[in-house]
């Protein structure tokens, strides 16, 4: 089964190839702050280097979320690995059990299985999982990666920041609920998929109905639990991917936390929502294939 959908979604991703914009211009969020399109063209030997990926999910989301990202910078040539986070996804371990360390955990032990070397990426509250395992684990890190993520400094939890989204479709129907949090799934189209569904496209909108299968609660506690970060993680290499019309975690949000760390890499998709795993494979592969 695992085999039938990455060779669908590896059609999908060929197809979509063909359908996405070759360049595009960045608009400044609703907030006005500036945010300047950094991804150029280059014809240098770096895009011949075959470099080691690991990819994190985000909170309620599987593994699976990646598939698409896979198979694009495999198809570069790269190494590409995944985790499936405890609790989350097909991993049944109950919500009581898991914790923001256990988390951390999961992608440290990938780390040291892969070898030195690694562009870690994280995307949304995954962002919360590589800051912790590359100050744990610096030394395996070529640099960290962040999509639309939330990237926190030290002593800060996922809430503190997340609360303070006030426009954020997740922030205003955020549910908690004994050891778990969520948002009621009538809300998910508007919070994760709200720009891809706008096309209307039959493909994209299959990919979302399977995703939302495997979308289960979140445990509370990885929310709330303050990232302990020293040099070892602010002296690595820091890339951002904003994505301007994320809902979930808007750009305002986005700005606000990139901005306080000097000397990040930024890189925009304008015309991308909170998933662009799905909805713009394509363009999310030639980034990463550039750092």
């Amino acid at each position: 089964m695992r085999r039938l959908l990455q060779f669908t979604w590896l059609t999908l991703f060929l197809c979509l190839g063909c359908q996405e914009e070759e360049h595009f211009t960045p608009n400044p969020p609703s907030e006005s702050v500036f945010i300047q399109d950094t991804l150029k063209a280059s014809t240098s030997g770096k895009y011949r280097i075959r470099k080691k990926f690991l990819l994190v999910h985000g909170a309620w989301h599987p593994e699976g979320s990646w598939t698409k990202i896979i198979v694009g910078l495999k198809i570069h040539g790269h190494d590409v690995y995944t985790v499936q986070l405890p609790g989350l996804g097909t991993d049944r371990t109950p919500l009581d059990q898991v914790t923001l360390a256990s988390h951390v955990t999961t992608v440290t032990d990938k780390l040291q299985e892969i070898g030195p070397g690694v562009t870690l990426v994280g995307h949304s509250y995954g962002g919360v999982v590589i800051s912790q395992a590359a100050e744990n684990l610096a030394s395996y890190i070529s640099k960290v990666v962040y999509v639309s993520a939330f990237m926190l400094q030290n002593g800060e939890s996922l809430l503190d920041i997340a609360m303070n989204d006030a426009n954020s479709v997740v922030t205003k129907n955020i549910v908690i609920k004994g050891d778990s949090v969520y948002i009621p799934a009538q809300f998910y189209d508007q919070a994760f998929y709200n720009y891809g569904l706008d096309s209307e496209n039959r493909n994209l909108q299959a990919d979302v109905l399977f995703i939302k299968t495997l979308l289960v609660p979140q445990p509370l506690s990885t929310f709330i639990t303050p990232v302990s970060l020293s040099s070892a993680y602010y002296n690595l290499e820091k890339v951002y991917i904003s994505c301007l019309r994320d809902h979930a975690i808007t750009p305002g949000i986005q700005y606000f936390m990139y901005n306080r760390f000097p000397n990040v890499n930024l890189y925009v998709m304008a015309q991308s929502d909170h998933s662009p795993f799905l909805f713009k494979p394509k363009k999310l592969v030639e980034i990463l294939h550039s750092l």
